[in-house]
């Protein structure tokens, strides 16, 4: 099983966090054995230097356990482009959240990250939420614009459960190839139903959100669903996004 959201690091947003190797030991002892990992937000630390952060943890990483390693990114910053490269062979995707940052992510001003997404073929998960920028709105013109590149709605596109509902009402009828739903802090199973069922089940990702949200409790959400296919949604469809 992959857990496909999960944040590495310290931040001001929570008392609670994780290190790689306390993160590893905690998701092994729930069976899972990989994870889309990336650095932890904070509104007091450039996106670079987050990054910075995060990447010499996974330099030093020798384990079993698979890692996938996201990328923050930042608009303007063309030192964070330049990491992206620098460290193309060891990423497999970049992460944007909007309200962190203030633009959304169909803003022209994301271009250059859009670019390099397609260059190296790896998705970009973007977080949504309450925030008016953080509308699946947004992700949606994004992914129409952008066909040939893989996009991850965190949250099931809402985070809230009003919002989880007008996003699965909005990409229903759309039937995007390119747009994925991760479960990550989504803790309502009714809604994991209502998205496999409305969606596909070849469009839900798991994942957690650690440490904003539990992984104890997201995996118990999927198993209290009723739902088939679990497999797809516990490892197979983010594998198939990950593919180098």
């Amino acid at each position: 099983m992959i857990d496909g959201h999960v944040h590495i690091g310290k931040s001001e947003k929570s008392t609670r966090y994780f290190l790689l190797d306390s993160y590893i030991k905690f998701s092994t002892s729930l069976d899972f054995n990989g994870a889309v990992v990336m650095p932890n937000i904070s509104n007091n630390m450039k996106a670079y230097d987050l990054n910075k952060v995060f990447l010499k943890q996974i330099e030093s990483y020798r384990d079993s356990f698979k890692l996938f390693p996201f990328l923050l990114i930042e608009p303007k910053s063309k030192l964070v482009l330049e990491q992206i490269q620098e460290n193309r062979k060891i990423i497999y995707g970049l992460k944007y959240h909007p309200s962190v940052y203030r633009n959304v992510i169909s803003n022209n001003i994301l271009k250059p990250f859009i670019n390099i997404s397609q260059e190296l073929n790896i998705p970009i998960l973007v977080h949504c939420g309450r925030n008016k920028q953080s509308h699946i709105s947004h992700l949606i013109k994004a992914a129409t614009n952008n066909p040939n590149i893989n996009f991850i709605a965190a949250h099931l596109g809402g985070n809230a459960s009003d919002l989880i509902d007008e996003a699965i009402t909005l990409l229903k009828p759309l039937k995007l190839k390119n747009l994925y739903l991760d479960t990550s802090a989504v803790k309502l199973p009714w809604l994991i139903e209502r998205a496999v069922n409305e969606i596909g089940y070849d469009k839900i990702i798991f994942g957690s959100d650690e440490p904003y949200s539990d992984l104890r409790m997201s995996k118990y959400c999927i198993e209290l669903s009723d739902i088939s296919n679990k497999e797809n949604i516990y490892s197979d469809n983010i594998l198939k996004l990950l593919k180098r």
